[in-house]
């Protein structure tokens, strides 16, 4: 993603700050982008985002046994079953 798309383009090109800014912010994109062409970083952080989903579902679950499940938590509960 362009880091013109979080900037207004007029204000980074009026002042040396604002061009520093929009240089830093590139280079943090470049740098998160980078980060995840590494296959362990993206499993790391699917991992974390399933244990997360999986406390939600669960604690949900045991607060509100006889709750209609929504569309969302019918998924949650696919993706927990699939991964045990």
């Amino acid at each position: 993603m362009p880091v013109e798309c979080l900037v207004c383009v007029e204000t980074s090109n009026q002042s040396p700050s604002s061009q520093h800014i929009v240089h830093e912010l590139t280079q943090l994109l470049y740098n998160a982008k980078e980060a995840f062409l590494d296959p362990r970083a993206t499993r790391a952080v699917l991992d974390h985002l399933h244990r997360l989903l999986e406390k939600v579902f669960n604690t949900f679950v045991s607060t509100y046994p006889d709750y209609f499940f929504t569309p969302v938590l019918c998924v949650v509960a696919t993706v927990v079953k699939r991964r045990q």
